[in-house]
């Protein structure tokens, strides 16, 4: 009788440590497997995810370079952008934690174009006066009231690093004294980085890649950032500057600063492309005599294969004036190349040195219906 009693103890303990083995095989599958593979759901998911947001996956916060695989594979199958360092919090969100999160921004049939390419959108900033595309994928914030930010945080960015991985465009509007030329300006924009322990790679100079931006420089501070300053009126401008990591995000950064545009409606020149375009001297450059006006202007604006061009100063006074001209058939229809050269003397009258070059259309007839102009900003050496 005690025997049987003896197995019956047995059998029980073997039949609790057998449940105890199954019960932790259980909770160990819960735990480790389930959380890193994601159990293979109904969707077919092969890697946990913590939240879903609209065209977003937050996979999770705990970042490690040993699984960042997984998750970078799984994005790539679902069609998406993966990021190391992503945000947990939808894009319109007013208050969000700043922790790196493993996240796949995700495309629907509506934000790819027929190639499956991002699609670009339109930030038009009225306060400021501009206008620039930019991909969708990139986040744009306003911290300051003077200036706007794009960023785009690239896969291999590691979190809480300086940016290395992606692209960074700051476009900044400042005030500058009328006393000062719009390149002695440009110059002060770039001093900042040599105080703050960087150097000008790039001095500044004419820019000849981008029609809309006069003066260009480049300088290193925390990366390579290359700068094009724009003139809205004299004593107001725009500073473009941007970083670019990566041979990828190159052409995303030349779109977005060759479309990026003035709008200000108080902006000094008026939009007259197809009538007359000046191409020298440019917006708020600065200029010495004798001054060589060069560019293109239709048929219309001439009369005897010449229209008046004049320089005046900061009040009105007329420096300078002279014929532009133009050795092709200017009764044709279309645009015809012209130019001009006027010589001038600075006084002491000039004591502002900033004028304007006003190109204006022949208008023999005399009737102010006729009548038109182009003014371009120039300052003087």
């Amino acid at each position: 009788m005690r025997i049987d009693e003896t197995k019956k103890v047995k059998l029980g303990a073997i039949i609790i440590a057998i449940l105890l083995f199954v019960s932790v095989l259980y909770i160990f599958y819960l735990v480790f497997w389930a959380d890193m593979i994601g159990g293979q759901n109904n969707q077919g998911e092969k890697v946990a995810i913590d939240k879903r947001l609209e065209n977003k996956l937050v996979y999770t916060t705990n970042i490690d370079d040993e699984t960042k695989y997984l998750y970078r594979e799984d994005c790539e199958q679902r069609g998406g952008t993966f990021n190391a360092c992503g945000t947990v919090c939808p894009e319109d969100a007013a208050i969000c934690a700043q922790v790196c999160a493993f996240t796949c921004q995700l495309q629907d049939d509506e934000q790819k174009d027929q190639n499956g390419s991002l699609i670009w959108e339109e930030h038009i900033d009225d306060d400021l006066g501009f206008s620039i595309p930019y991909p969708d994928s990139m986040k744009v914030s306003q911290e300051r009231a003077n200036s706007v930010e794009f960023i785009l945080i690239g896969s291999d960015q590691a979190s809480g690093t300086e940016l290395y991985d992606g692209i960074r465009v700051l476009i900044s509007r400042f005030s500058f004294p009328q006393e000062q030329t719009l390149e002695e300006f440009s110059r002060e924009l770039a001093k900042p980085a040599e105080g703050a322990g960087g150097k000008i790679l790039e001095e500044v100079s004419l820019e000849t890649e981008h029609e809309q931006f006069t003066y260009s420089f480049t300088v290193s501070s925390l990366g390579e950032y290359r700068h094009k300053v724009a003139l809205v009126y004299p004593g107001e401008v725009f500073d473009v500057s941007y970083f670019v990591s990566g041979e990828e995000y190159e052409d995303l950064a030349e779109k977005m600063v060759d479309d990026f545009e003035v709008t200000d409606e108080q902006k000094s020149v008026s939009e007259k492309k197809g009538l007359v375009e000046v191409h020298s001297p440019k917006l708020g450059q600065s200029v010495s005599s004798p001054l060589v006006v060069e560019g293109e202007a239709k048929n219309n604006w001439f009369f005897e294969a010449s229209f008046p061009v004049v320089l005046v100063d900061w009040d009105g006074r007329i420096m300078a004036e002279a014929p532009a001209m133009t050795s092709e058939n200017w009764m044709s229809d279309g645009l015809h190349s012209f130019r001009s050269e006027l010589e001038f003397d600075l006084t002491e009258e000039n004591f502002i040195p900033r004028g304007t070059l006003i190109i204006k259309k022949s208008n023999p007839s005399g009737l102010p219906d006729n009548a038109d102009s182009l003014e371009v900003p120039v300052y003087f050496k």
